[in-house]
C-alpha cells in the first residue's frame, strides 16, 4: 500500500494561523469588553490553549504575569492588555529555541538534544531518541512549532521540561490540547459506552456461548432469545450493568497507568530493555487493578444476563431484578463469591496487555516509517484497523480465560441451560472444559467477540471525535480538529 506524503503548511501560513489564534482565544475571554484580562480570565485562556500547568497553578500564573503584566513604573498589576497577553507566546521566541538546538540542515536528532540540554538536563541518547521519535521521528520547525507553540514565555528549559517528561501522551494515551483531564475522563468514558451499546447484542450472543456446553449457532440463539425475552430486553438484558463497569475502568484505570508512569526511575528511562519493561508493566499494574476493583460488577453483569432471561436457576427463589440478585448472591453465597474467577481474570492481564502493546507499537511505528502520519494527524480508518486488529490478537490469546472466568462467575446460578459447573480452581477448570468438550470448547463465543471488535472501534472513535470537537468549542479553542486520544484494544471483556 502506497502511502501519501503529508503536506505541510509554509512557515509563514503556520505562524499567521498560531497568531490569530492567540488573538481570538484573549477576545473570547475578555468578557466585559475592557480590552484586559483579570488573573481569573487569563486562567481560562491559558486553558483554552492548553497552556495552562495544573502543577503549581498560583504560581505559575504569578510567574507569568510578572513576566507580561508590568506598568511603566516595573509594578505588577496584575492583568494583561492584548499586546502582554501575545507577548507570552512570540513565535520568534520558539524560533530562538529552535535554532538554538537544531543542526545546519534545521532539523532536531537525538546528538542535537543531548548536546543543547545538557545545561538544564542529563539525558541518554537512548532517551533523546525517544523524544524524537515522539514527535514523529522528523523534527523539523514546523513540527516543533506544532508541538510547543502554546508554552508561554518559552524557553530552553521549559522546552526540555515539557518535552522529557513522561506522559500520557507518550504511551498513546493523552489528554489532548484544549481538554481538561476531568473532560478526558468523560470523552474516554462515554465513547466506551457508545461502543459497548452497539455491540450489546453480540455480547449477549457470546456470553450464553461461553457458558453452554453445546451452544446453537449465532442465528438461532438470537432468534430463541427475541422469541422469549423480547428482541430489545434480551438483546440488551446486563449492559446497563456492562456500562456501570466500563466508565470506571477507563478513568480509574488511564489515572493509574499515569500515575505509575510519572514515577519511572532514571535507571529504567536511560536503558531501552528496561523502560519498555516499566512501560509494560505499568499497563499491567492499571489493569489489574482495575479488574480487581471493578470485578463484582462483571461477575453480578454475567449472572443476570445468564438467570434473567428467565431461566430456571438452582436457586430456591428465581431473582426478578438485579437487586434482588445482589442480595440473594449475598445471602447464599456470601460477597466473596463475587470475585469467584477473578484468578483467571488476572492471568489474562498480562499476555491480553504484551499483545495489544505489541501491536499498537508496530502500528505506529510503521505509520511514522511510511509517512502515514504527521505526529499529530492520524486516518480515522487506520486508527480503527489499529485498535481491531490489536483487539483480535490480544483476544485470540487470553479468550480461554475468559471462558473459565464466565463459567466460575456462575458459581451456584447455574441453569438448566448452562455447562456442568466448573472446578473453582483456573487450571483444574481448564482441563474439566477440555476433557469434556475439547479445545474448541475453551473458544465457545470467538465468532461473536471477533465480530465486535471493528463496529466497537469505529464507534468508540466516532463518538470520541464528537465529544472532542465539542469540548474545544466549549472552552473557546479556536481551531477545532485535531484527534482524540490515540484509538488501543479494548480491555478484557
Amino acid at each position: 500500500m502506497t502511502s501519501t506524503p503529508v503536506r505541510r503548511r509554509s512557515t509563514v501560513s503556520v505562524v499567521r494561523g498560531h497568531e490569530e489564534r492567540v488573538s481570538r482565544v484573549f477576545y473570547e475571554h475578555d468578557a466585559d469588553g475592557s480590552g484586559r484580562l483579570s488573573r481569573s480570565q487569563l486562567r481560562s485562556a491559558l486553558a483554552a490553549l492548553g497552556a495552562l500547568e495544573e502543577e503549581g497553578c498560583d504560581k505559575f500564573i504569578d510567574m507569568l504575569l510578572s513576566r507580561a503584566a508590568v506598568d511603566y513604573e516595573g509594578h505588577v498589576d496584575g492583568e494583561l492588555t492584548l499586546l502582554e497577553f501575545r507577548s507570552l507566546f512570540y513565535a520568534q521566541r520558539l524560533k530562538m529555541v529552535f535554532d538554538g538546538i537544531a543542526n545546519a540542515s534545521g532539523l532536531i536528532t537525538e546528538k542535537e538534544l543531548v548536546f543543547a540540554f545538557r545545561e538544564v538536563m542529563a539525558i541518554s541518547e537512548f532517551e533523546a531518541k525517544r523524544m524524537v521519535e515522539l514527535l514523529g521521528g522528523r523534527v523539523d520547525f514546523e513540527e516543533f512549532f506544532r508541538r510547543f507553540e502554546f508554552v508561554p514565555a518559552v524557553d530552553l528549559k521549559r522546552i526540555a521540561e515539557r518535552w522529557h517528561h513522561p506522559s500520557c501522551e507518550d504511551y498513546a494515551i493523552q489528554v489532548p490540547p484544549g481538554l481538561t483531564m476531568a473532560q478526558t475522563v468523560v470523552v474516554g468514558g462515554v465513547s466506551s459506552i457508545a461502543a459497548r451499546t452497539v455491540t450489546a447484542p453480540f455480547e449477549r450472543l457470546k456470553i450464553e456461548a461461553q457458558t453452554s456446553s453445546s451452544p446453537p449457532g449465532l442465528i438461532a440463539e438470537a432468534r430463541r432469545i427475541a422469541r422469549n425475552e423480547g428482541p430489545f430486553r434480551g438483546l440488551f438484558l446486563g449492559h446497563l450493568l456492562n456500562c456501570l463497569r466500563v466508565f470506571p475502568n477507563g478513568a480509574i484505570g488511564c489515572s493509574v497507568f499515569v500515575g505509575l508512569l510519572r514515577r519511572e526511575p532514571q535507571s529504567t528511562l536511560s536503558n531501552p530493555n528496561l523502560h519498555e519493561l516499566w512501560r509494560v508493566s505499568c499497563a499491567v499494574a492499571s489493569s489489574t487493578f482495575v479488574t480487581t476493583l471493578t470485578y463484582p460488577i462483571d461477575s453480578l453483569r454475567t449472572r443476570w444476563t445468564v438467570i434473567g432471561g428467565g431461566s430456571e436457576s438452582t436457586f430456591y427463589v428465581s431473582p426478578k431484578t438485579v437487586g434482588e440478585l445482589f442480595r440473594l448472591i449475598i445471602r447464599e453465597e456470601g460477597f466473596a463469591s463475587l470475585f469467584r474467577g477473578l484468578a483467571p481474570a488476572l492471568y489474562a492481564v498480562a499476555p491480553f496487555v504484551a499483545v495489544q502493546q505489541a501491536a499498537v507499537d508496530f502500528a505506529r511505528t510503521y505509520t511514522v516509517k511510511h509517512r502515514m502520519c504527521d505526529g499529530e494527524n492520524h486516518n480515522p480508518a487506520l486508527l480503527v484497523f489499529v485498535g481491531a486488529f490489536a483487539g483480535v490478537c490480544a483476544q485470540t490469546l487470553a479468550y480461554p480465560f475468559e471462558v473459565v472466568r464466565r463459567r466460575m462467575q456462575l458459581g451456584a446460578s447455574q441453569t438448566v441451560a448452562t455447562a456442568d459447573p466448573v472446578p473453582t480452581r483456573t487450571w483444574p477448570a481448564l482441563r474439566q472444559i477440555v476433557r469434556e468438550q475439547g479445545v474448541r470448547g475453551l473458544y465457545h463465543g470467538i465468532l461473536p467477540t471477533y465480530m465486535m471488535v471493528v463496529p466497537s472501534c469505529a464507534a468508540g472513535y466516532a463518538i470520541a471525535l464528537t465529544m472532542f470537537d465539542f469540548f474545544k468549542t466549549r472552552n473557546h479553542v479556536g481551531e477545532v480538529g485535531g484527534r482524540p486520544p490515540d484509538l488501543v484494544a479494548p480491555p478484557p471483556l
